[in-house]
């Protein structure tokens, strides 16, 4: 049986999709995947504790894999993001690829992935360091750490999604 994990978004959760109303169509590509036969499970690990309420959401074959609570404040999901893939292991040691949703947090299925020796998948919809550059999240620091990740994860990945966004390619 085929699995994929899916990484969210350092921060992001099920629930923050719902109430933003991108659950709807964040979703899609997933069942899509499952309808087509591509894969049998996926896993979505999330920074949402109380994720699991949502499942009715999905489909059966999507499985929300929460948070634990007690990394749910800013400064534990950072190291949340860092020791979920020993924290989830068991998920983890099941799927046949892991994906990343975006950059921000990509490390986290990148770690799962050399620790378990399975596929990387990188999804980037923009370039973070990009977004640095242009001072939206600006500083120095930063700006390295971004691009160090960046660097280092693509290279890691055993494949690219880079994602258009409206105004084509960033």
């Amino acid at each position: 049986m085929r699995k994929l994990a899916l990484v969210f978004t350092l921060g992001m959760s099920v629930e923050r999709w719902h109430k933003r109303g991108l659950l709807d169509r964040e979703k899609l590509l997933y069942e899509e995947f499952l309808r087509q036969g591509a894969f049998e499970k996926i896993y979505w690990f999330t920074y949402g504790a109380n994720d699991k309420k949502f499942s009715y959401l999905i489909n059966e074959n999507i499985e929300i894999i929460p948070m634990p609570w007690i990394f749910n404040t800013r400064l534990g999901m950072f190291i949340y993001s860092f020791l979920m893939p020993i924290v989830k292991a068991k998920y983890f040691k099941q799927t046949d690829i892991i994906k990343s949703n975006q950059m921000k947090g990509s490390w986290t299925a990148w770690i799962a992935a050399l620790l378990y020796k399975k596929k990387f998948v990188l999804r980037m919809g923009y370039v973070w360091s990009r977004f640095v550059k242009k001072g939206i999240e600006a500083d120095i620091a930063a700006l390295k750490k971004r691009d160090w990740i960046e660097e280092n994860i693509v290279k890691g990945a055993d494949g690219v999604w880079k994602i258009k966004g409206k105004k084509g390619a960033r």
